[in-house]
């Protein structure tokens, strides 16, 4: 199965369930919603009787901004007038660039786990439809085929993080001795070669670890296998045997989230929302931004499950590694279809 197939597939598969897209996005509300108000009550106390919400009905007014950030403590603290528009999107770029998430606040870091602990749960009920749509679908089948493999998943995400954390390891030691190499450099553009070229690798290390890890989640769930490990060598090993192909699909979906997030930058709202309508609009857009998002990485799940079984029928294996510890029993019935 070519890229481009796959990517046709996985988006079928993703407009085929359209409940799980619409419980996921009630599961980054649930979890968003606590959070923000939160930030909402820290910003109503900070401006409280003063004349700054003069200033901030049509613009962002600094001064009041320095004072609250001095003030503010934990999920409060996170509050920047980047939030007001598109910079929130080129702050999470920046930080899944440098790794810089321990800098966040506890409390940051805590929601975090726990929106991503939520969504291991989900994630196993996703596969397993994408993986057996002859079947008949539902919440207990879902929430079942979640809760069997969570474990398994959390097991993968230690996995991957620790790949994680040694690419940044990586990078910020090419940092470190990029600042002792060109220490003595006054061509701007020098260092600013240097740099690209560190960012550049940094991001392809860790998409590569992402799509290979994609791969491994079908494995554990197609092969129903026990081992985590050896479902992360599956994943790399597939890859490594089919870079075109899968490398083609992982990185065709990333760029279509590319185009989705240049369209948010150009239609994110800035500050003066000043009516209900205005506010309204501007939330409309946000989680329409969300929807997209969450369709582009339902798509490329259901692009890898349908090229792993593609190749699954055809009888090549997904690698090298033997099904020994599989549980045939409990694995889905194979679709009659991609």
């Amino acid at each position: 199965m070519t890229a481009l197939r796959a990517m046709a597939a996985g988006a079928r598969r993703a407009l085929g369930s359209p409940f799980i897209l619409l419980w996921l996005w009630l599961l980054n509300l649930a979890v968003a919603a606590p959070v923000a108000w939160i930030v909402v009550a820290s910003l109503e106390d900070g401006i409280g009787t003063s004349r700054a919400y003069v200033t901030l009905t049509s613009d962002f007014d600094m001064e009041w901004y320095g004072t609250y950030r001095d003030e503010a403590r934990g999920i409060a603290s996170t509050f920047t007038p980047t939030h007001a528009g598109a910079g929130a999107v080129y702050d999470n770029l920046e930080r899944m660039l440098t790794g810089d998430l321990l800098s966040l606040p506890l409390s940051v870091i805590v929601v975090g786990c726990v929106y991503g602990l939520l969504w291991l749960l989900m994630l196993g009920g996703v596969v397993d439809r994408f993986a057996d749509r002859d079947a008949r679908p539902g919440f207990r089948r879902f929430f079942g085929a979640g809760g069997r493999l969570f474990f398994r998943f959390v097991r993968l995400a230690v996995l991957s993080g620790a790949l994680y954390v040694g690419v940044y390891w990586v990078s910020h030691n090419l940092f470190a001795w990029m600042k002792e190499a060109t220490r003595d450099v006054t061509v701007e553009g020098t260092i600013f070669y240097y740099s690209l070229l560190i960012w550049g690798l940094t991001a392809v290390l860790l998409t590569l670890i992402h799509a290979c890890f994609g791969f491994a989640k079908v494995a554990t769930v197609v092969d129903n296998r026990r081992s985590m490990l050896l479902a992360a060598v599956r994943g790399f090993a597939f890859v490594a045997r089919h870079p075109v192909r899968t490398l083609g699909l992982y990185y065709g979906f990333l760029l279509v989230t590319g185009f989705v997030l240049v369209w948010y930058v150009l239609l994110a709202p800035g500050v003066g929302q000043q009516t209900y309508e205005a506010i309204l609009w501007a939330f409309a857009g946000s989680q329409l931004f969300l929807l997209l998002k969450l369709f582009v990485r339902l798509s490329l799940l259901g692009g890898q499950t349908a090229m792993c079984q593609a190749h699954a029928r055809k009888g090549a294996s997904l690698d090298f590694i033997q099904n020994s510890d599989s549980e045939p029993d409990l694995a889905p019935d194979p679709p009659s279809s991609v």
